[in-house]
């Protein structure tokens, strides 16, 4: 089945495809060949333009010059090809659903905008999620922030209380993924206390990961109080680049497909 990571995958390639073409077409630039026949004989001519005119030379049928203009024609055509079908995904990647417990929480909301998003993450987790046994990790018990308990208003599908319904929607697709996190956990370092949203484990190789959901950047204070625990994080070693992952709702609402985007290139690798 085709998801909608293939087809990010692949509009990567035929991007990454038409950049090493641009570059071998120099060597080849591209010309026209023409045939005709000349006392009974195929003569063959390289088409070009100079001082802006349309200008024609024989050229040794079968010799290295012949080749070179073959080369130049075919490396113009696959070029073509590559550009028709980065046009032709762009226009289906919007319209392309993945038929898992994210597309369809997608979908479903889609649908049904005034409908609570964790509700639906809620119903579609019933109906699609297969829970996998869980790794020492996560079931070991950890420190989680008490801070402002009466805020945690919403309900993940595990019973995790959790302060907005953008962070029950990662929850969910976390859930969906079969992703291990722990929710607000209280970490120390280099002897500063920091509380990530998300602490997640990579369960390939083990590394961790903080996540940090920014849903009120409309706020100045918010985002005063954001960029200075962004930048604890650097100070402590904790890095955009490397181990920190950072997301932000959008008008007041999360890309569900953007979510499962970074947990899938990231997270699931």
């Amino acid at each position: 089945m085709i998801i909608i990571k293939d087809l990010r995958e692949e509009l990567d390639w035929l991007r990454s495809k038409n950049i090493e073409l641009e570059e071998l077409q120099k060597q080849y630039p591209l010309f026209k060949i023409m045939k005709t026949r000349n006392g009974g004989r195929e003569v063959y001519y390289k088409v070009y333009k100079a001082d802006g005119k349309r200008k024609r030379r024989i050229v040794k049928y079968r010799g290295p010059e012949f080749y070179d203009i073959l080369k130049g024609i075919c490396i113009d055509t696959k070029r073509k090809m590559i550009n028709d079908n980065r046009n032709l995904l762009k226009k289906i990647q919007p319209l392309y659903w993945d038929i898992d417990p994210v597309g369809l929480m997608a979908a479903v909301y889609r649908d049904n905008p005034k409908l609570d998003i964790h509700d639906i993450s809620v119903a579609v987790s019933e109906i699609e999620h297969v829970r996998s046994a869980p790794s020492e990790w996560a079931l070991a018990p950890y420190k989680r922030s008490e801070y402002r308990e009466d805020e945690k208003i919403h309900t993940t599908s595990r019973g995790l209380k959790v302060r907005s319904k953008s962070e029950a929607a990662i929850c969910e697709i976390f859930y969906a993924n079969g992703i291990e996190f722990r929710y607000e956990e209280i970490i120390y370092v280099n002897g500063r206390r920091l509380v990530p949203d998300f602490v997640i484990r990579r369960k390939s190789d083990d590394k961790i990961f903080y996540w940090e959901h920014c849903g009120m950047m409309e706020d100045p204070a918010y985002r005063r109080n954001n960029h200075e625990k962004l930048g604890w994080y650097e100070s402590s070693g904790i890095v955009p680049w490397d181990n920190l992952i950072v997301t932000y709702d959008k008008d007041g609402a999360i890309d569900l497909k953007y979510i499962e985007a970074i947990v899938q290139a990231v997270l699931a690798a």
